[in-house]
């Protein structure tokens, strides 16, 4: 299997999780600080190094299964991604997965507020990595990503995955990188 690094991104943190090479576990990890935006990059770099993940995966948000300006920018997130990570970047609809993750924390008895601010974003950054991983379950939506289909298998695209806007996924330096039919 492929160790997957997910990431949730928000205005001011973008929340991570990190999956076991066997896809079976999505823990959360600390959130990133989004500005200032190199700073953040070179911490997402890092952090794919320092994680031996082997795929990055950006959650997108869809309303009603639209892209919206969050979406928008969650695509352009990830194309830049594309040009700074050296392993595939994929995208996958992260629809109510903060309210999931709220929901989570409410069952597990999370009341303190400062416990839950520190928490949220990597939880729902786990529940992006479940539903890249096919284990969904019954409190997610179907598994899947974007247009691109199902996790592939060694940490390559698979021949013909797309991203969210029906390109190519690609490592970073490969021909025709990018492409999100983000704003730009």
């Amino acid at each position: 299997m492929t160790r997957y690094l997910a990431l949730d991104p928000g205005d001011k943190t973008v929340g991570c999780a990190l999956s076991d090479r066997e896809g079976i576990v999505a823990r959360p990890l600390p959130p990133l600080a989004r500005r200032p935006h190199a700073r953040f990059l070179r911490e997402v770099a890092a952090l794919v190094l320092s994680q031996e993940a082997e795929a990055l995966v950006v959650g997108v948000p869809l309303f009603r299964g639209r892209k919206g300006p969050r979406a928008q920018a969650a695509l352009a997130l990830a194309h830049e991604l594309r040009k700074t990570v050296r392993v595939p970047v994929f995208t996958q609809d992260e629809s109510y997965t903060t309210a999931e993750a709220r929901e989570i924390m409410d069952a597990n008895g999370t009341r303190s507020e400062r416990a839950r601010a520190a928490r949220v974003d990597g939880i729902a950054a786990a529940l992006i990595l479940e539903r890249r991983l096919g284990r969904a379950g019954k409190r997610a939506a179907p598994a899947g990503s974007l247009p691109d289909g199902p996790p592939p298998a060694g940490g390559e695209p698979a021949g013909g995955a797309t991203d969210g806007g029906g390109m190519a996924a690609r490592a970073p330096g490969s021909a025709g990188c990018g492409g999100d039919g983000d704003a730009g």
